[in-house]
């Protein structure tokens, strides 16, 4: 019968999404360590579900870079790796100053305080010394520009290149010091959009990620 048939579609399609999700949490979060391999099956049998799903979730991780399979060998978690770190940090500046740009330009009545609000929380968080909690924040700060800029384009990339920055933010917000200078980047940002420089933006925007590489990830990996 049709309904029964679209019901269970959808509840495979919806543990599938949940699986993803999860994975995708537990590896940028640390909860899966670099190089860590994943075994299908004990994580089917986390989620009560048949391995299908989980190896179209594990699928769309390989996707995003997330993930690796080797054969014969299985799924691993993929590791964290300087060089490659950069570049993801390099592109990373390159199309947040294209956002930050476009943000400044379509600008529109109440964007500056809210990304000042967004600061705020940013900053809060840091002097309570919630570190588990400034990854989310700062990508609220930035999910904000992106919205502002509003081109799917970049942000679709923005997303999968910030999924892998996160791995090591959450690595650095651990132990790294000066945890300020995002805040301040962030200032500098905000206020080259209130003043209309759409240039300063972009490059504001640009060095505070290549500027958190350079000052502070580097020292770490």
């Amino acid at each position: 019968m049709p309904i029964p048939q679209r019901k269970q579609k959808f509840v495979r399609e919806s543990a599938k999404e949940k699986i993803y999700r999860t994975l995708q949490s537990w590896i940028v979060n640390g909860t899966m360590k670099p190089g860590e391999r994943i075994n299908d099956q004990e994580i089917a049998e986390y989620f009560d579900v048949s391995r299908t799903p989980v190896r179209e979730a594990l699928q769309r991780l390989s996707e995003q870079g997330l993930v690796y399979v080797e054969p014969s060998k299985g799924t691993h978690v993929s590791p964290l790796d300087e060089n490659n770190t950069f570049t993801i940090y390099e592109a990373l500046a390159l199309l947040s100053g294209c956002a930050a740009r476009l943000a400044c330009q379509k600008q529109k009545n109440g964007d500056v305080q809210k990304l000042r609000e967004l600061n705020a929380v940013f900053q809060k968080a840091i002097e309570a010394g919630e570190n588990q909690k400034l990854a989310t924040f700062d990508n609220q700060f930035h999910g904000y520009l992106l919205e502002m800029a509003d081109n799917a384009y970049i942000s679709d990339i923005i997303y999968t290149l910030t999924l892998h920055a996160n791995r090591c933010e959450n690595l650095y917000f651990e132990r790294g010091p000066d945890k300020m200078a995002s805040v301040r980047e962030h200032n500098a940002i905000i206020d080259a959009i209130e003043a209309r420089e759409s240039e300063a933006s972009g490059r504001y925007a640009e060095e505070n990620w290549l500027g958190f590489y350079h000052r502070r990830l580097a020292k770490i990996l």
